[in-house]
């Protein structure tokens, strides 16, 4: 049975696994397989505590005490959104999307905010499900 839990930044490193599955994806993904497999959890983690700091939250999906999906967010900002692959499609994702935006809400944002690499497609269905809609394309070559 999945249980839901809400975290703070002290909390990250039970999310490692989910995030190294994450950078995985992403690797996968082609275009930009060189940056991500030079990304590390440990500079991620202190990225994300120095720009958030305790107004951080990590929302995780656990079974069996284990996190098996998280969403990072900070208010104004959907930092990092990931579900473990044996536990896609059956709404875990839309749940921890759900808590996050209430709680931004709740903190009164106006605004909020969440950056998909291009490549990415599902993610961006994903997210314009919830209202999200594309403002700005920024296009990089590799040379």
């Amino acid at each position: 049975m999945i249980e839901y839990a809400v975290k703070d930044s002290s909390s990250i490193a039970d999310i490692r696994h989910l995030w190294e599955e994450l950078n995985e994806h992403h690797i996968s993904k082609g275009s930009f397989a060189d940056v991500y497999r030079e990304k590390k959890f440990e500079k991620r983690r202190d990225e994300l505590i120095r720009k958030c700091g305790e107004s951080m939250k990590i929302f995780t999906a656990n079974e069996d005490s284990i996190p098996v999906a998280y969403c990072i967010a900070s208010p104004g900002e959907i930092e990092s959104l990931c579900v473990s692959k044996k536990y896609r499609g059956n709404g875990i994702g839309k749940k921890l999307m759900e808590f996050a935006l209430e709680w931004m809400e709740g903190l009164g944002t106006k605004n909020i905010v969440v950056e998909v690499y291009g490549g990415n497609e599902g993610a961006i269905d994903f997210y314009s499900g919830f209202g999200f809609s594309t403002r700005e394309i920024i296009m990089e070559r590799r040379v």
